[in-house]
């Protein structure tokens, strides 16, 4: 609900209606269960100030009338009106009037003093505060004047509900019958009205608070002339989520009361002018009415008092033997709940005697299992005394690999040795195959000049056929000369070859001390080291005369080691080329 809603009198109107206000305090007078604890944290909430001392804790027979978590009642004010009520011969439940009497003893002068000192206690120098006990419906005069003394302007509220909701929620809460709380209702709204006389006063009822809080709010502050201060979007956001139907515990109806003959005339009159001054208003010709209920309340209260006290006495004793038998069921119940308590630990003995006979067993099977792994143990010992002597054994072996390692390193040496002989050899070779190419060279020379030589007798031929013969057998052994330089040079190449390939061997055992059938990454990167350190192959010419490894972009080197050995292409110029290749270095 918005706050444009909650307030309709003008704001210069509210304003005027403020002005001039001294301290004051919002009496709640309501008979008990008539909603007086939800009202007085509705006017909490829009800015009165609550009692210091309160009763602690929700019950669960009024679980919502406490306002954060505090009561609205005051502690200190119940307990002087549960005094000043005793100290008068009566009590709140006690539906006789209070004699006139003891307002004029000494007793009321000692109360009042001890009200002014409750007073300053539980609201100090507060301006704007609720009272609200309702007890204080049967001293209303009295607590009027204190509050004067005390130099606060006291105005009302009375809460009007249901005598029918009141009584029923007055039994299930106390066990009172509903005759007797009717009779308690009707009390406490007659002196509550009778007393409140000459004060500014607002009506309302449970079931207005319930169905409009803000209704009775813009009521109360008309009737009584004041203004809450703590009217806004935030205490009316605060109100709807407290004020809700689950206060609604019992709803009778007003139509109900009226209908209902079985009901005493009394009741059912104040009832309808109550409820007619909550809806429209306070009418004051109907005072004479409520005083004339009252008046015969009273005079007929002592014929029947102690029947009714007597029937009361009888309820109690009913509630009291009640009370008992439901404390013997309980005992009879914590007594089935012992003997079932009993018998469930006699069946835990039992299950625990059986996981104890179990658990023997499992011991003694643990023993067994014990002494087995303790003879496992002793073959593990024995194991392990064979696991060195393999291992004494393994290093004498690897001592041995070592020397044969170390062999392996001579052997090495002795390679590099002899690929030195074999650089030289590879020398020899090349120069003898310089040589030999001259010498084909030469031949070639030699051949053309014997072609030369038989176009010349081929043209002399007819001029000297004697000697034609002669220069044919010329011209065959120069032939024969020219196919013998053509082998001598073939046999060169190969012998060429056969170095190349040997100076291939020597690089591979170079890098590996041995042939191996396949290389591992590791090992083909070491060799490759090895081969660039040694200068056995030239990257640049082995790159130029492989167009495959230039177009995969790989490291030369490792190339050769990886496939090229394996595939006759040579590592460097000056171990020449397989005959058997194309030109390329690589065999066709």
């Amino acid at each position: 609900m918005r706050l444009e809603q909650i307030t309709q009198a003008e704001p210069a109107e509210r304003a005027a209606q403020g002005q001039g206000q001294g301290r004051a305090a919002v009496l709640v007078l309501g008979m008990h269960r008539s909603g007086t604890s939800a009202l007085t944290r509705v006017f909490s909430i829009l800015g009165c100030d609550l009692p210091s001392s309160t009763v602690p804790g929700p019950s669960r027979s009024n679980p919502h009338g406490y306002a954060d978590s505090r009561a609205a009642e005051s502690r200190a004010v119940m307990k002087l009106n549960d005094a000043i009520l005793a100290s008068a011969g009566t009590s709140w439940d006690d539906w006789q009037r209070l004699g006139d009497g003891w307002r004029a003893s000494p007793k009321a002068n000692e109360f009042r003093e001890k009200a002014q000192r409750v007073l300053a206690d539980d609201f100090g120098d507060s301006y704007f505060f609720t009272l609200k006990d309702p007890r204080i419906c049967r001293l209303p005069g009295f607590w009027i004047e204190a509050l004067e003394a005390y130099g606060v302007r006291p105005v009302a509220v009375l809460p009007v509900r249901n005598p029918l909701d009141v009584a029923a929620s007055l039994r299930a809460r106390d066990g009172f019958e509903p005759r007797l709380g009717q009779l308690l209702w009707l009390r406490h709204v007659l002196d509550a009205e009778a007393g409140t006389r000459g004060v500014p006063r607002s009506f309302t009822s449970y079931e207005s608070l319930l169905d409009g809080w803000s209704t009775v709010t813009r009521k109360a502050e008309s009737d009584l002339g004041i203004v809450w201060p703590r009217m806004s979007d935030l205490a009316a956001a605060e109100i709807e989520a407290f004020v809700t139907d689950e206060h609604r515990h019992h709803a009778a109806g007003e139509a109900r009361v009226a209908r209902d003959l079985t009901l005493p005339d009394w009741l059912r009159t104040a009832y309808e002018i109550f409820s007619r001054w909550a809806r429209s208003g306070e009418d004051e010709v109907d005072r004479d009415t409520l005083d004339t209920i009252r008046a015969e309340l009273d005079a007929s209260a002592p014929a029947f008092a102690r029947l009714v006290r007597a029937g009361r006495d009888a309820a109690g004793e009913a509630r009291a033997l009640r009370q008992s038998l439901e404390r013997t069921q309980a005992r009879l119940e914590d007594a089935a709940a012992e003997a079932a308590e009993a018998k469930r630990l006699r069946d835990e003995t039992a299950r625990l005697e059986g996981e104890v006979a179990e658990t023997r067993a499992r011991l003694e099977t643990a023993e067994t299992e014990r002494a087995a792994e303790t003879r496992l143990a002793e073959d593990a010992q024995a194991a392990l005394a064979a696991l060195r002597a393999e291992a004494a054994e393994r290093r004498e072996e690897l001592r041995a690999l070592k020397e044969e390692l170390s062999a392996r390193v001579r052997t090495l040496s002795e390679a590099r040795e002899t690929l030195g002989a074999l650089r030289a050899e590879r020398q020899a070779r090349a120069e003898e195959l310089a040589a030999g190419t001259a010498a084909r060279e030469q031949a070639a020379a030699r051949l053309a000049r014997a072609e030369r030589e038989l176009v010349e007798a081929v043209a002399a031929r007819a001029e000297a056929e004697k000697t034609s013969a002669g220069y044919r057998e010329h011209v065959a052994l120069l032939l024969e000369d020219g196919r013998r330089h053509a082998r001598e040079l073939t046999e060169l190449r190969w012998q060429s070859a056969a170095a190349a390939q040997l100076v291939r061997s020597a690089c591979v055992a170079l890098a590996f001390g041995r042939r191996l059938p396949g290389l591992g990454r590791f090992q083909a990167r070491l060799a490759a080291r090895r081969l660039r350190r040694a200068g056995l192959v030239d990257p640049d010419w082995y790159v130029a005369q492989n167009d495959d490894v230039l177009e995969a972009k790989i490291d030369p080197v490792l190339h050769f080691v990886v496939h090229g050995a394996a595939e006759g292409r040579a590592p460097h110029p000056l171990l020449g080329q397989d005959p058997r290749t194309n030109g390329s270095g690589r065999t066709a």
